[in-house]
């Protein structure tokens, strides 16, 4: 009888490490999933952004590698596109 509780005790620890360890698999698929569906939005929006605004973006990209070379190191805080990704991770997400 003991042995057979015993038995039972182990079967059940098991079947719920496995039930975890495969929730676990799921939860990580799902982050992936999401992850990838930000980037893809995230990069249509850069796309679509600088499609709508190219002259603009192209100029303020020009004025900051001109800032950059005189002040001797790239500062992307005021990156044109930066806005544009921030806005759809915060919406997305």
């Amino acid at each position: 009888m003991i042995s057979e509780q015993t038995a039972l005790k182990n079967h059940l620890h098991h079947r719920a490490e496995a039930i975890l360890k495969e929730a676990e698999s799921y939860e990580n698929i799902n982050q992936s999933k999401i992850i990838n569906s930000v980037m893809d939005e995230t990069l249509q929006s850069i796309d679509l952004a600088y499609k709508n605004n190219k002259e603009q973006i192209e100029k303020a990209m020009f004025e900051l590698a001109l800032e950059g070379l005189a002040a001797g190191k790239m500062d992307y805080s005021k990156d044109p596109i930066l806005p544009h990704v921030l806005t759809t991770i915060n919406k997305t997400v």
